[in-house]
């Protein structure tokens, strides 16, 4: 695979503190954060990045749209300073959604430009009827269809024709500022294999990964539609990281290598959950990355995070990143100029 070109050689080439002040109304760089020793944190950020899931766009239902329209909204007038937004798999409902996703996302591009947006491969884009038995023959029909149609919108509605993903691809790779992403998709599945898992081959994506890995000294951070089994809630052996070639239904291979790795943060989605139905926080509000098995879960060095469902409650992450961390928020998308924040979290270095 070639190298990617930086994405900030498409967006704006800097991003300053007060720019991320003013987008956002929660005061939540006020202060900096304070470490467990008390020492202070850095309060000047790099970059952000906004990561949206599950949008399931259909021409033939409205509220969804609505939603992810909204979503889109939100993120370039609410946080204008963003380098990407990360729509992380079922983007669409089934491969014939490309055209109605392409005027979506025109119709939101309009007067201020959205960011930067990277589309990744989740099992909705991998079969044109999910929800039946995956057909084998499929998968490069439906990949070919994936990358071609993302990269007509990336050059036709965004004007980045050369951020474009590389033909025949399940996964990618860029670089921000010396920091590593990474997009994860799924390997050819046989034919009574489950389609809602993740197949990641160790000597195909998996090897590139964790290449990558080795070799960057800043963040990493890591999407994939699936969870890593048994983090997240919803993450069973049905909607899972798996690799089939090995018998390794679980993925402990990728979990036990991935778990290595400090500076390094995971994002995945799939399971389709609210991030205000968790368990009340000891102040008694609603925390969605309270701890292991809700929507954040830490696997050794590894920090998972799961996104919610635009789909069904217009929610996505926003990650504000600095040298020495980097904060997740929950965010509710309320309409395409207001938005709340459910819940929130620090990562260390």
């Amino acid at each position: 695979m070639k190298k990617k070109k930086s994405l900030l050689k498409l967006l704006v080439t800097a991003i300053t503190a007060a720019s991320l002040v003013t987008a956002t109304s929660t005061g939540s760089f006020a202060a900096a954060a304070k470490t467990t020793t008390g020492t202070a944190l850095s309060d000047t950020p790099l970059y952000s990045f906004s990561v949206i899931s599950d949008c399931h766009v259909n021409v033939n239902d409205g509220d969804r749209n609505v939603n992810f329209t909204n979503a889109l909204q939100c993120i370039k007038y609410k946080f204008g300073s963003d380098s990407c937004i990360v729509m992380n798999g079922d983007v669409v409902d089934d491969n014939s959604e490309y055209d109605t996703l392409g005027k979506l996302i025109s119709s939101a591009n309009s007067g201020k430009r959205l960011p930067y947006i990277y589309f990744n491969y989740g099992n909705h884009e991998f079969d044109d009827h999910p929800g039946d038995s995956p057909h084998v023959e499929n998968y490069n029909q439906s990949l070919d269809t994936f990358i071609r149609e993302t990269n007509r919108i990336q050059t036709n509605y965004l004007n980045h024709s050369d951020a474009v993903r590389d033909a025949g691809n399940s996964y990618d790779w860029k670089y921000v500022k010396g920091n590593l992403f990474f997009f994860l998709g799924t390997d050819k599945l046989a034919y009574d294999q489950q389609i809602n898992c993740a197949d990641l081959n160790r000597n195909y994506q998996l090897s590139h990964l964790f290449s990558k890995l080795n070799s960057t000294s800043g963040w990493k951070f890591v999407f994939c539609h699936q969870p890593p089994h048994g983090t997240v809630q919803g993450s069973d052996w049905t909607n899972c990281i798996c690799e089939r070639s090995y018998n390794d239904p679980n993925g402990d291979y990728f979990e036990n290598n991935i778990k290595q790795y400090n500076k390094t943060i995971m994002f995945t989605s799939h399971t389709h959950r609210d991030f205000n139905q968790y368990k009340n926080a000891p102040d008694g509000s609603k925390d969605a990355f309270g701890g292991n098995n809700d929507d954040f879960y830490q696997l050794g060095g590894c920090s998972v995070f799961n996104t919610s469902s635009v789909k069904y409650c217009a929610q996505g992450l926003h990650v504000i990143v600095y040298s020495d961390h980097v904060h997740v928020d929950g965010v509710q998308y309320k309409s395409p100029t207001s938005v709340s924040f459910v819940s929130k979290r620090d990562v260390r270095n």
